[in-house]
């Protein structure tokens, strides 16, 4: 389908692989005829015969195409069973366009699971679509027409052969792919999406998304990522296709190490991960240690389109079960993240106490009551690795209330993450959304934040300013990242 949009093209892609088989259409027709046999008189075992059945799907297939033109037609095999008296019979059944559109009422259904599904990827409504191509021979069944019809309107085109539609953009594409220089391609605008979403594994068991489903190719995006351990000097990435929030429910295209970063306290060294897909589908990953001087440690992979990637039916698959999980998968991601806002919050409020210039604006048994309470909620954390979000939360918001008082003597420019915050996240832009704030939300921001009440924004921003790297778990092989 093709969208009303100045760059004509693939908007979305989507599909139901049994579809394409050529006897779908037909299978409850063949049963329908099996039915009419047994009831008459015979001795032959249809089911069983391999010979009779190919016959009867053929025979099926044939009355399938008159049906397209007709309203009406005989299905005829000539000697296809056998009586008692071993006397041969011809099969002779009539088969109308009603009778078969019933019979075949759920596969015309199914078929409009991958349209509906096209339709939601690329985020439009059925009224906006101008032209619907009609590609492949079921498609002249009037009841599909007619079905289609009442979802676009009148938007069908039939200038398409169904049959040579498939072949002549194979063809082009070849073409283009291969730059051969023809006056027909030249005006050939070739878009094309990815089928699942790619992403790497943060925090050593939750997905971060890089290039969403649907995204057209050739396609290129950057994050950056940081350790989640004190001192750490390799970093795994994982790269992950798939719909699923958690890592291990989805499929690994290929994983690899960058070894030799320089070691620094966890959350400071940032490793800038780019995916970058191409007009061939081939995906090419890097990892690059980010250091002023820009001499950090690099390592690329590549992961052609053929190699480890799934298959249409295991697509389909993917998103269906990505789909049927969805509550179940956010309960998981909100427990994670809620236990890594807390121990991003309590590894930060360490660092901070440690520094000489923290220490002295407090009284020493301040400082060690600081210590006592940073060491009791990572106790509790070491505790509690299988609770609920609420849990988390309610234990984050103790320990907060516990720091405020000290937060408000020796501000740190970095409490902890905040929830939300994306990557690459832009302090600037989050700045307008600052102004269109009401009082109440920029007193929960700063709570949220662990910063004073009586901050002002300009204080506030240089604040966040710290915040907007994401670090996720790209995992090391002995010590797990952050997140």
């Amino acid at each position: 389908a093709e969208s009303d949009s100045e760059e004509s093209g693939s908007e979305s892609e989507s599909s139901e692989s049994e579809t394409d088989n050529t006897d779908i259409n037909v299978k409850n027709v063949i049963k329908y005829m099996q039915e009419v046999v047994n009831m008459r008189e015979v001795v032959t075992d249809i089911h069983n015969n391999p010979r009779l059945l190919g016959k009867l799907r053929k025979a099926c297939e044939n009355a399938k195409k008159v049906l397209s033109m007709n309203d009406s037609t005989f299905v005829v095999i000539d000697s296809f069973y056998t009586d008692a008296k071993s006397k041969q019979y011809d099969l002779r059944v009539q088969l109308t366009r009603q009778t078969f559109e019933k019979l075949c009422e759920d596969e015309f259904r199914r078929c409009f699971i991958p349209v509906d599904k096209a339709l939601a990827d690329a985020k439009i409504k059925p009224s906006a679509v101008n032209d619907v191509v009609l590609v492949g021979g079921s498609t002249r069944i009037p009841k599909i027409q007619q079905m289609l019809r009442d979802k676009f309107g009148d938007k069908l085109r039939f200038n398409i052969n169904p049959d040579e539609a498939v072949s002549y953009g194979a063809a082009v594409q070849a073409a283009i792919l291969t730059g051969v220089k023809d006056a027909k391609t030249e005006s050939i605008v070739l878009l094309d999406v990815i089928p699942l979403s790619l992403g790497i594994e943060v925090g050593g068991r939750l997905t971060e998304k890089l290039i969403t489903r649907a995204t057209r190719i050739p396609v290129k995006k950057v994050e950056t990522f940081t350790t989640g351990s004190d001192m750490q000097t390799t970093v795994r990435i994982k790269v992950l296709e798939g719909e699923r929030k958690l890592s291990k429910d989805n499929n690994v295209l290929a994983t690899f190490d960058l070894v030799g970063i320089t070691p620094k306290p966890r959350g400071e060294t940032q490793i800038e991960i780019t995916y970058e897909i191409d007009a061939n589908s081939i995906l090419k990953v890097s990892a690059v240690e980010k250091l002023d001087g820009g001499n950090g440690k690099t390592k690329e992979i590549t992961v052609v389109d053929n190699k480890g990637r799934l298959s249409q039916k295991e697509i389909d698959d993917a998103v269906a079960q990505a789909e049927k999980f969805k509550d179940e998968d956010d309960a998981v991601e909100a427990k994670f993240n809620a236990q890594e806002t807390l121990q991003r919050y309590i590894s930060s409020w360490k660092a901070h106490i440690d520094k000489e210039e923290t220490a002295n604006k407090f009284q020493t048994e301040d400082v060690e009551k600081i210590k006592t309470m940073l060491k009791d909620a990572e106790t509790w954390l070491e505790e509690h690795l299988d609770v609920s979000a609420e849990e988390y939360n309610t234990k984050l918001e103790e320990v907060r209330k516990g720091l405020e008082p000290y937060q408000q003597a020796a501000p740190m420019t970095n409490p902890g993450s905040m929830p939300g915050m994306p990557a690459g996240f832009d302090p600037a832009q989050f700045q307008q959304m600052m102004a269109q704030m009401t009082p109440e939300q920029l007193s929960e921001l700063k709570k949220q934040a662990g910063l004073p009440e009586d901050m002002n924004t300009e204080d506030m921003m240089e604040a966040l300013k710290g915040m907007n790297t994401k670090p996720p778990t790209v995992e090391e092989p002995e010590d797990e990242l952050d997140e």
